[in-house]
């Protein structure tokens, strides 16, 4: 009896070290591919069915406490792409901007498909927060991770807005660049 234990023990431990992941699975991987928003919108709650013009590739972002919310658009992604992750590197002053209050932004996922003509009344979040980021001159950031979508043929779509607990007149400006080399700005990162 004591043998078999003895043996059985070995032999679970034999399989706990092969099962043992390998230090170069578990390094820090790179991301492959930038994606730049294929969309800037700036929806407002006070103009609810107005549809504004799209400022991508390399427009000026502008979010406000008072109900102005960014939607951001990524065109769809192949079949092969996996491992998206949302990130953001704001640019220094004097492309990037605020008043009032600290710029702490909730982000939001939109629900698919957008719009080809967005407005505020007619874009729709998926329930829960997608993550938030209280914003920094030559700050840079991943908000969160997530599977791409890829071959579906529906891209991904997110709203940026002030959290709600921020009451005092606020607002965040900054250029989004135009450059998958260096992006500044909102932008997607796959097959990481």
């Amino acid at each position: 009896m004591f043998a078999k234990t003895i043996l059985l023990s070995a032999l679970a431990a034999t399989g706990l070290v092969q099962a043992s992941p390998l230090k170069d699975l578990n390094e820090k991987r790179t991301c492959g591919t930038v994606a730049l928003p294929n969309g800037l919108f700036q929806l407002s709650q006070a103009d609810p069915n107005n549809s504004p013009p799209n400022t991508a590739p390399g427009g000026t972002v502008t979010i406000s406490q008072d109900s102005k919310i960014e939607l951001v658009r990524f065109a769809p992604l192949d079949a092969t792409a996996y491992g998206c992750q949302l990130q953001i590197t704001m640019p220094s002053v004097p492309d990037f901007s605020t008043s009032g209050g600290a710029p702490t932004l909730s982000v939001f996922k939109v629900k698919q498909p957008v719009s080809g003509s967005p407005t505020y009344a007619n874009t729709q979040l998926e329930s829960g927060l997608y993550g938030s980021i209280t914003l920094q001159a030559g700050q840079s950031a991943t908000i969160n991770t997530e599977g791409c979508r890829g071959g579906t043929g529906q891209g991904l779509a997110y709203v940026f807005k002030y959290v709600d607990w921020n009451t005092a007149a606020s607002s965040v400006t900054w250029k989004q660049g135009t450059s998958a080399a260096a992006p500044v700005g909102v932008f997607l990162t796959h097959n990481c």
